[in-house]
């Protein structure tokens, strides 16, 4: 399937089971939401503007809510001008095995790529992915969100901030930690770039996450940290 929302002034809204960020009432919440490998949501400026928003989302606050989130999201900035736009796969357990897509913007600002489960577990999936029997399998009970580490080196090597930023489910089972557990580096790319941690609980930071090369031709990695910060609450 391929669902696409170009425009040569402006990319527009691309939205699977729900808005960016819930923020739109109008747009119904999914309980489950799957977009296979080989499915693309797209929603680029093709000429000179502001890519635009992709979402794939379902009910952060149901602990059965699971979001699948496989294929190619892109909301890349136009090629004669424009900044990237918004990309947002969330849902109360994540599974991103195998994602692909951009939010970058060759002449203007980079977008932005937002992971937003509960708990996230960052760790190398090659292994897993690159094998002939496909994807690995995960099961929504009991388990972290886990988030490619080479999915985030590649959206920041090509000129897309990302951003992970958990829920806490006020239970204990899901407290919103994110854990770095495999090494984030980055390598390339003109584009000034951030990588966002806010977790609702705790930042564990298990791996390096460091910038490689000079910083001339090489944009920069700022780095941001926030614990304690359950969508901007900081209940300690």
């Amino acid at each position: 399937a391929r669902l696409q929302a170009n425009g040569p002034a402006a990319g527009g809204s691309v939205f699977v089971g729900g808005s960016w960020r819930n923020q739109d009432a109008q747009v119904p919440q999914a309980l489950q939401t799957r977009i296979d490998q080989g499915a693309s949501l797209v929603a680029n400026a093709t000429v000179e503007g502001t890519g635009g928003t992709v979402v794939a989302w379902s009910d952060v606050a149901n602990p059965q809510s699971f979001t699948t989130a496989r294929g190619l999201f892109s909301a890349q900035g136009g090629p004669l001008g424009g900044d990237g736009g918004r990309l947002e796969t969330s849902g109360y357990r994540l599974d991103t095995a195998g994602a692909s897509g951009a939010a970058r913007a060759p002449q203007g600002a980079a977008g932005v790529w937002l992971f937003d489960p509960y708990n996230i577990v960052v760790r190398d999936l090659s292994g897993d992915w690159i094998n002939n029997s496909g994807p690995p399998l995960f099961t929504p009970t009991g388990n972290d969100s886990v988030v490619d580490a080479g999915l985030i080196e590649t959206q920041l090597n090509n000129g897309t901030n990302v951003v992970l930023d958990t829920h806490g489910d006020g239970l204990g089972s899901q407290a919103g930690n994110i854990t770095i557990a495999s090494a984030i580096t980055k390598t390339d790319g003109p584009d000034d770039v951030s990588l966002v941690l806010q977790a609702a609980n705790d930042i564990v930071i298990r791996q390096p996450i460091d910038q490689v090369g000079g910083v001339g031709a090489d944009g920069r990695l700022n780095l941001v940290l926030r614990a304690d910060f359950d969508q901007g609450v900081r209940d300690g």
